[in-house]
């Protein structure tokens, strides 16, 4: 069972349909965390993107049922790090929307257990 969906683009933004249900190393999925190839989080991060001022305004504008929590960029994976909590509310619908580049950018979706262990559920260019 897959719990990350590709659902396609609107425009340069992209979204992934969540299931949050047990993760594949049988604990709870309880935080998303986002690693995007490239420096997301400083001053020109969003510069391409005009709409929104930082990375997770767009989650905040276009997604559903994720709340944004923290962000670094690590210099040793050249990847900016996006933390997500799920909403505690009944019947949510868990969208998670990022800009998209359309080109050969590096991008992990990865579920966090309620131990903190990573496991990665999605991995591809976009």
């Amino acid at each position: 069972m897959k719990l990350v969906k590709f659902v396609g683009c609107n425009g340069t933004y992209a979204s992934f349909q969540i299931e949050r249900k047990m993760l594949p190393n049988g604990n709870r999925f309880e935080r998303l965390l986002v690693a995007h190839e490239g420096d997301w989080i400083g001053e020109n991060g969003m510069m391409c993107y005009p709409e929104y001022k930082f990375y997770e305004d767009v989650q905040t504008a276009l997604g559903k049922g994720l709340v944004f929590v923290n962000k670094e960029y690590s210099d040793l994976l050249r990847r900016s790090l996006f933390l997500y909590d799920f909403e505690r509310t009944p019947d949510t619908e868990y969208v998670l929307s990022v800009p998209a580049t359309g080109e050969e950018i590096y991008f992990e979706i990865y579920g966090i257990d309620h131990l903190g262990a990573k496991v990665l559920l999605l991995d591809m260019e976009l």
